[in-house]
């Protein structure tokens, strides 16, 4: 920790937390990530606090978005009281973060105006440009290569999907009897992300080429607002239970199931006409 601090100790420091799991951290960290040149331009560096008992082993999911000495990591108690908070559970401009794309947008111009960054190039969209995800994508195992169907299935760690996962296994069975597909939790006899240890950042690069997406509103799909998997992917479907929040994608042919029932997944892969 000390080399690291030397190693910083010139530049102008600018504090960012996160109290939460991984995909909240993961919003606000990939934008950050995807400054890092400028902010090597600018002599800048980016201190992001995180709650490592919440983190876990995950911490090496933030790390894959962490930057030489230009974006580094520390513990949430470390955290001075001018440290710039980035969760979603506070409005922005009015805007709540069910908003998704707005609230994201809205939020992501701020850390610009908090960072003093005034350059018309940077997008605030939440659909980042990470080209550098195709270098990413050419260094996967072949099994990860011409997929079709993307499932995040894993745990969600803020209680965003509670059904039986016998479900979600049921249906990557179903789909896999047709279809090439990947999930993220081991469905047996399904290729996995976990096969081959793949991180956040892999199964970003893996989205930019497949077709359908189906996701638990949890971790992984955090990574995967870029313009590479934007343009690829024909239809998402989004998964929670809770009945009520329907977070708002702009710009993408989606669905979301907000009451965890599988049936309009089942009937768009069953129509006769359904080409993959």
């Amino acid at each position: 920790m000390s080399s690291m601090v030397d190693n910083v100790k010139d530049k102008q420091l600018y504090h960012f937390h996160n109290s939460y799991h991984i995909g909240d951290c993961i919003m606000g960290l990939r934008f950050l990530y995807n400054l890092r040149y400028i902010l090597i331009e600018k002599n800048m560096c980016i201190v992001f606090y995180y709650d490592d008992h919440k983190i876990g082993d995950n911490k090496k999911e933030l790390l894959r978005y962490c930057y030489l000495n230009t974006i580094i990591l520390k513990p949430l108690h470390l955290k001075p009281a001018i440290s710039y908070d980035t969760w979603m559970g506070r409005s922005v401009n009015g805007i709540e973060h069910t908003s998704w794309s707005l609230w994201h947008e809205a939020t992501y111009t701020k850390i610009l105006k908090h960072l003093h960054i005034d350059n018309p190039t940077i997008t605030t969209s939440l659909w980042q440009e990470e080209d550098y995800l195709n270098s990413i994508y050419e260094s996967l195992p072949e099994q990860y290569h011409n997929i079709d169907i993307l499932i995040i299935n894993g745990k969600s760690r803020s209680g965003q999907y509670t059904r039986d996962r016998n479900e979600l296994d049921a249906l990557s069975v179903f789909l896999n009897k047709t279809h090439n597909i990947v999930t993220t939790r081991k469905v047996e006899n399904v290729n996995c992300t976990l096969d081959s240890d793949l991180r956040l950042q892999d199964i970003a690069a893996l989205s930019t080429r497949v077709k359908i997406i189906i996701a638990v509103l949890s971790g992984p799909i955090c990574a995967l607002y870029n313009t590479l998997t934007k343009s690829s992917v024909k239809r998402w479907f989004m998964l929670v239970t809770n009945g009520q929040q329907h977070y708002i994608h702009n710009d993408i042919d989606y669905e979301m199931i907000t009451n965890g029932s599988l049936d309009s997944i089942y009937n768009y892969f069953n129509q006769a006409n359904f080409n993959n």
